[in-house]
This record gives C-alpha cells, sequence and structure tokens, in this order.
C-alpha cells in the first residue's frame, strides 16, 4: 500500500485539484431554483444534506489563512472567491467520503502505523518534543510511537490522519485493476525517441474555394428529398417571454459609489495607487497595479477615454462610470509614437497615453433580486387576470417572441430547459406562467404556438445543405489535385518541382515525434500515422485527408532508437506508464463521479447581499 502511495498519490492529487478547478465555473448547481429544506442547510450532495456549519467551518479556515498574510481586510470580492474555493473543497470531500462507504473501505491499526511511522503529519515535524537541534529526529518520534503512555496522544492522531487513509485506499482501489502491455510500454519509447525528417506538400481547402461552384438549387433540393428522414423534426412550441434581468438598480450604482469615493479620496490624499489598486481593483491589472500600458485614444470605452484624456500626468480622476462599473484613474504618462493608420497610409505621430485604474464592479444586491422576483410575480398574477399582452402593454414591457423549439432545443433568451419547454410543448395555447429564474433573469411567459411534427422546411435547410454540398466539392477536388500531385512525385518530380508547377506550397521539417504538431498542418492522429507508417527513405505517403486538406508526405530521413537503449530504461519507463494510466483512469473515474453526482448549492443564497 505503502509503495503505490509513494508512486501515486501526489500526481493524483495535482490531478484532481486542476481538473476540480476546471469544474468551479460550473458553479455546480448555482442555478437550481428549488427551495433548500432547512433554513441551516447550504447545499445537498446526492441526497445527503450539507449544514451550514460544516461550510462555514471551510470558508473560515481559508479566510483566516488568507487574512493572515495581509494586514488590511479582505475586499468582498476576494470572500466571494473563498467561498466558491470553500464549498468546491466540502465537495471534494463529501463525495469522497460517500465513495468510501459505497465501497467499503476499512483500515487496519496496523496501517495506520506504518502510515504514520513513513509519513509523520506536518504538524508533528515541527512539535519541539521531535526535534534535535531544530530538526526532525526520526528516531525520538519513532520512540514515541511505541510508548505506551502516549496512547491516548496517538489514538487522536489515528482519527486525524484516518479519512486520510481511507481516501488513499479508495484510490488504490479505483485503479488496481490496471494494467499495461508490452506494446504500451514500446509506444511510450518510440514516441518520445523516434525522430523523422519529412517533406510534404499540402492543399488547404481554402485555396479551392474560389474554383468550386456553388451547388445548384435542383442539385440541393434533390439533396434535400433524398435525405428528408435526417431534417425529421417533433412537436414545437413558441413563446413570448417578458425578462426581468438581474442587473443593477441606481441604489446599487450609488452603493458602490460610497466605496469608490471612499477610495479615490484616500488616493487624493496620498495612498499609494497601485497598492490601493492591488487590494480593491477587480480588474485583471490589480496584479500590476493596475497599470494599463500604453494606449492611444479610442482604444477605451468613451467615458474612460474622455475621463484619461482630461488628466494631468500623475492626476487621479474622481469615480467614472463605465458598463463595467466605476473607474478611479491615475494618469501615469504621456508620449507620442510613429505610427501607421490602421487603413493606410503614411506614418504619423500619434499621441499615446498610459493609464492606471482601479475598477470596483457593481452587482445586483439581494435587495434588488428581492424587488425584480417581487415585479415579476406581479406581473405573473395580473397577467393571469388580464392577458398576456395588455399587461405587457401597461407595464411597458416588451416580450421577446422565441422561434420554434423542442424539448431539447436551446431556447432563445433562456437556454436549454426542459421544465420550460415541458410547460411550453404540454400546456394550451395562452397559458402563463409562473415566475422562473435562469441566472440572468427573473422571467414570465405565456404559449403562443403550437406546431405540429414533421419536416425541417426547404428554406430553412438550404443554406446549410448548400454549404455541405459545398464542401464536400471542395474535398473531392482537394483529393483528385492529390492524387495528381501524387502520381507525378511517384514518377520521380521533386516536391520543390510539384510546388511550383500544381501551386500549392511544400515545406521540409525534421525532429518530428509521434508527438509533434506539424507546421501548417496540425497533430491529428491520421496525419502523425500515415508519416510513422512510412518505413523506406524517399517512401511517399498515399493523399492523407484531414480537418483543413489534404497532403502527401515524403520520408527524408528515419531515427529509429536503439533496443539497447530500450533495455537500459525498460523499467523505469514501464514504471512511468503505468502510472500515467493509472492517473487517467483515477482522472476519468473522477470526472464521472463528479458529472453523476446531485449537487444543490444555496451557498449565493445564504450569502447574497452581504459578506
Amino acid at each position: 500500500m505503502f509503495e503505490f502511495l509513494r508512486k501515486l498519490i501526489f500526481p493524483i492529487i495535482i490531478i484532481v485539484l486542476i481538473f476540480f478547478t476546471g469544474m468551479i465555473v460550473l458553479q455546480w448547481g448555482a442555478d437550481i431554483t428549488r427551495s433548500r429544506t432547512a433554513s441551516n442547510v447550504i447545499g445537498v450532495i446526492n441526497g445527503e444534506e450539507v449544514p451550514w456549519t460544516v461550510f462555514d467551518r471551510y470558508y473560515n479556515s481559508l479566510v483566516r489563512e488568507e487574512q493572515d498574510k495581509i494586514d488590511y481586510e479582505l475586499p468582498s470580492s476576494r470572500l466571494v472567491e473563498l467561498r466558491d474555493q470553500a464549498w468546491q473543497q466540502l465537495l471534494v470531500d463529501y463525495l469522497i467520503r460517500q465513495e468510501v462507504a459505497r465501497y467499503k473501505i476499512t483500515v487496519t491499526d496496523e496501517e495506520v502505523f506504518g502510515f504514520l511511522r513513513v509519513y509523520p503529519p506536518a504538524e508533528l515535524q515541527t512539535a519541539q518534543q521531535f526535534l534535535t537541534d531544530g530538526k526532525f529526529d526520526q528516531q525520538k518520534y519513532a520512540a514515541a510511537m511505541i510508548n505506551p503512555d502516549n496512547a491516548p496522544f496517538w489514538a487522536s492522531v489515528e482519527q486525524y490522519v484516518m479519512p486520510d487513509l481511507k481516501r488513499y485506499k479508495l484510490q488504490e482501489e479505483i485503479v488496481s485493476t490496471v494494467r499495461i502491455t508490452p506494446a504500451e510500454v514500446m509506444q511510450a519509447f518510440l514516441g518520445e525517441r523516434e525522430e523523422l525528417k519529412l517533406g510534404y506538400i499540402y492543399i488547404s481547402r481554402n485555396e479551392l474555394n474560389s474554383i468550386v461552384d456553388d451547388p445548384t438549387e435542383e442539385e440541393i433540393q434533390a439533396f434535400y428529398d433524398e435525405n428528408m428522414e435526417d431534417y425529421k423534426i417533433g412537436k414545437r412550441a413558441v413563446i413570448r417571454i417578458v425578462h426581468f434581468n438581474k442587473e443593477p438598480s441606481q441604489n446599487d450604482w450609488d452603493r458602490i459609489y460610497v466605496q469608490a469615493k471612499e477610495i479615490y479620496d484616500s488616493a487624493a490624499a496620498g495612498s499609494d495607487f497601485a497598492e490601493l489598486a492591488r487590494i480593491w481593483s477587480e480588474d485583471a491589472s490589480a496584479a500590476s497595479g493596475g497599470d494599463l500600458d500604453w494606449f492611444e485614444r479610442g482604444r477605451m470605452l468613451p467615458a474612460f477615454d474622455s475621463a484619461v484624456w482630461a488628466l494631468e500626468v500623475e492626476q487621479i480622476s474622481p469615480p467614472v462610470r463605465t458598463k463595467h462599473g466605476w473607474h478611479i484613474i491615475k494618469l501615469l504618462g504621456i508620449k507620442t509614437e510613429r505610427k501607421a493608420p490602421q487603413a493606410g497610409g503614411q506614418p504619423q505621430d500619434v499621441e499615446m497615453r498610459n493609464a492606471a485604474h482601479i475598477l470596483l464592479k457593481v452587482n445586483a444586491s439581494q435587495e434588488t433580486f428581492d424587488q425584480l422576483e417581487f415585479n415579476a410575480k406581479d406581473f405573473a398574477e395580473t397577467a393571469k387576470e388580464n392577458g398576456f399582452d395588455e399587461t405587457a402593454e401597461r407595464f411597458e414591457y416588451i416580450p421577446l417572441i422565441t422561434p420554434p423549439f423542442q424539448r431539447e432545443d436551446y431556447i432563445q433568451s433562456i437556454g436549454v430547459d426542459p421544465e420550460v419547454a415541458d410547460f411550453a410543448l404540454n400546456k394550451p395555447v395562452g397559458t402563463i406562467s409562473d415566475v422562473s429564474e435562469s441566472r440572468n433573469s427573473y422571467f414570465v411567459f405565456t404559449v403562443s404556438e403550437h406546431l405540429p411534427a414533421g419536416y425541417k422546411s426547404f428554406e430553412t435547410v438550404k443554406s446549410p445543405i448548400k454549404s455541405r454540398l459545398r464542401g464536400d466539392r471542395v474535398r473531392q477536388v482537394a483529393l483528385d489535385t492529390a492524387g495528381t500531385i501524387h502520381t507525378a512525385l511517384s514518377e520521380g518530380m521533386k516536391l520543390s518541382q510539384a510546388s511550383r508547377q500544381f501551386g500549392f506550397p511544400y515545406a521540409v521539417k525534421d525532429k518530428i515525434t509521434r508527438n509533434s504538431i506539424i507546421p501548417n498542418l496540425g497533430k491529428e492522429p491520421e496525419l502523425l500515422a500515415a508519416a510513422f507508417s512510412l518505413k523506406e527513405i524517399n517512401q511517399l505517403s498515399q493523399p492523407v485527408a484531414f480537418r483543413n486538406g489534404v497532403t502527401i508526405f515524403k520520408l527524408l530521413e528515419k531515427n529509429s532508437p536503439s533496443l539497447d537503449e530500450y533495455e537500459q530504461i525498460q523499467d523505469s519507463l514501464q514504471a512511468a506508464v503505468l502510472l500515467k494510466k493509472q492517473q487517467d483512469v483515477y482522472q476519468r473515474w473522477f470526472e464521472n463521479l463528479m458529472q453523476g453526482a446531485e449537487i444543490e448549492n444555496y451557498v449565493d443564497e445564504f450569502y447574497r447581499g452581504g459578506y
């Protein structure tokens, strides 16, 4: 077990963390509109309720760790990030613990003792009783472990490491059936060591577009008639929607302005602008003290641009409003550069300015959300009494009319929403919904029209059919052209001659491995497979079709690694290949675990409107 841990656990943890960071953007249920079952429940993971107190421990731990690094209060934007991070950590722990229970993972006393002996917890490695001359003393540590007087202490340590041990054994269980073959080891060896020098000529589809005729109306119609089943559609619906967008109110703008004004006052009074930007700015430039580098007039939003050009060097602007929020701007420098106009012409002097800014974004507050939801409910209730269109006109709302959609289709301005689609498809025309919620709005809709199952009309599919037929023609012309070039090359013509005669570029590239990106072609598997299937020097490949065209390879040199070298590194290579395969298997298992989990996240509900 411990040999396995040494080889596997740290790479796997890194993979999981990288994968999990990418999953943050999904927010795991942030758009679910179901109400939480109790006021102290902050989420539900596979049916298991997560108490707020548990989440709070994760969150406060991260906040304390972050706060200890700085001597000022954490800005609200960073607290929001830490809340997301705390939820992600908690989610991983819950899911893994649930899997530990499902797999019935247990840990024996001997395994705990062996683990602690080999892997002393970091906290104990700095404990005074285990130090000699300021360094961790393994002998003192081992003696303390076998001293019966220390049994209560070690019992508490065991409870501390037990969850991690069970997690490690779960990982071992997941990858225990992974095996590798000698062929996989050899493939990895060749992938790293085998190198080719290739000549190749390539026919880009883009270069043939201008010489290929468009399909005729009759050809498009014939394709449609022959493939009508591909254009079969089910019952569809059309709805009219009134949105109550989750946008900041004037009160929200005013609230953030007060904060922006305080920051401006501090900067104007002499506080370090760059440090203020690093603390408060919610822009990517914060790390560099808000520095936006040099730019010419017209590059920024009009209000921002005007403010910058009204400043003197080292002057700081009061808060400036743009669609992104409130900006406090400092002009750092002015210079003139000689630049050619983008539209062409002679170079001319252009004034450039270097500015830094602090951006405070403006988000809708809880009060704004509450008011929007109230407005939506008021509209829905009134519409059900007086009619959807009449109420929209009275309240001066302009309904959005969607294109027809089926259950699985994307609904304009809403997205893929099976519940909305089911309502629209199954309720009578004229039925008005209750208030629904998406990430960007509250909305109310009415069923406007039902369309029967049938086939997409010729007019709606004419354009994509035309593109498809045209693409097929270009591909065929590329293959036919490549065939002609291949014949000429087979008869002794050089690549450079073929390039000149047929008008297509060629290239020579050495040190191509099975993991290389071939210039102008890419790294598509069919390309590398064709190249490495060549055995003899000056051997030609058949024309190889790929996404962007067709190419023909000519093998110029081939450097194969020696079997002696393979024998020397076979054992270490085998271990590396096995480890990589184990990591891949565990990563796929973990991804499936995430994707299959039923997760409800109420964190935003708890904290919306405050930090």
